[in-house]
């Protein structure tokens, strides 16, 4: 009962959040594909990774709205719950690792920018990676289909009812390569770039005003994606720590029920902390990127400055012939 009330409510809150996440995404990656600012290799990248919020609140809209409308019956809740898992993580695997293929991306352009091989081959060394990204995020998380169940007098709580060895070490795996291993990357790259910025000096004694104003840009944008991926870990990690905790202790969602209120209560809030990463991402990016939100509020005043046109036609009269006229008044 606990977790079929904790469910419902969560489903009701959880609607009109996703659905403003889900507005909110669409926003910026208007702005990516249409403004030409954005076409830097990093927004482009962060654009894959907007796409893939977009999915995960789609998915995320769909099981709430079910759980709301209270459809669910055991074959149909499985359904759900196996491919809302599969999308939602499989999502959020390919963010994050994303962010690592930004990282390795800047570290090129800004530690080893006369690379010959990153010159030569960064188009398809980014291509490679974000195959490899995608396939590794699908293939980690295809066995969803196969562990995930959900119980008949419960249809909405989805579980590991059976966690064996190899369901322990499949979560591990799970943790390492799409939490650990990605910001392990990031950690290591960024540390790089800082240590390469500070300790930099361009030879000679004088810096001509372009240049100058070009390396102040460079870091300026280093910090955003610095912001940007420490939000990212920050928010994300409670999810990745509870399911390693998990596989530790081989307890199933409905055993922790059972054994302590306060833990599966723990548990199912480090999960909603973890996914509402979609709904943040796109006021993380407008808060630390200031193309982002200098874009966002140009595209608020277009549509402000279309809806007053539309209301002025609206009102405007008209001659007898249905023309429109401009009114005047004498005072």
């Amino acid at each position: 009962d606990i977790s079929r009330y904790l469910y419902q409510y969560g489903a009701i809150v959880g609607i009109p959040i996703f659905l403003c996440g889900l507005l909110a995404n669409i926003c910026i990656l208007y702005l990516f594909i249409n403004d030409q600012k954005f076409r830097k290799t990093s927004y482009k990248l962060i654009s894959i990774s907007v796409v893939s919020d977009i999915i995960s609140s789609i998915a995320s809209l769909a099981m709430y709205s079910q759980i709301v409308g209270r459809n669910l019956d055991y074959n149909s809740g499985l359904l759900i719950c196996r491919l809302t898992l599969f999308l939602l993580f499989g999502s959020f695997g390919i963010s994050m690792m994303n962010l690592g293929l930004i990282k390795i991306d800047r570290y090129f352009i800004i530690v080893k920018p006369l690379s010959t091989f990153y010159r030569i081959y960064k188009k398809y060394f980014l291509i490679a990676g974000e195959i490899a990204i995608w396939l590794t995020s699908i293939m980690v998380h295809i066995p969803i289909f196969n562990y995930i169940r959900v119980y008949h007098d419960e249809a909405s709580l989805c579980d590991l009812p059976n966690i064996t060895l190899p369901v322990s070490v499949l979560l591990a795996t799970h943790v390492i390569l799409l939490f650990i291993v990605p910001t392990v990357v990031i950690l290591i790259v960024y540390s790089k770039i800082i240590a390469y910025q500070k300790s930099y000096r361009r030879p000679g004694h004088l810096i001509d005003q372009d240049r100058l104003e070009e390396r102040t840009k460079s870091k300026r944008f280093t910090k955003m994606l610095i912001w940007i991926s420490t939000s990212y870990i920050i928010i994300s990690w409670p999810f990745p720590a509870a399911l390693m905790g998990i596989a530790i202790t081989q307890q199933s969602n409905r055993m922790i029920l059972q054994n302590s209120i306060a833990l599966f209560l723990l548990l199912f809030f480090s999960m909603t902390c973890t996914t509402s990463i979609v709904v943040l991402n796109p006021f993380i990016y407008l808060k630390f990127d200031s193309n982002i939100r200098s874009s966002a509020l140009l595209f608020i005043r277009r549509i402000k400055l279309f809806g007053c046109h539309v209301r002025h036609d609206r009102v405007m009269p008209t001659d007898s012939l249905g023309y429109k006229t401009a009114s005047s008044t004498i005072k």
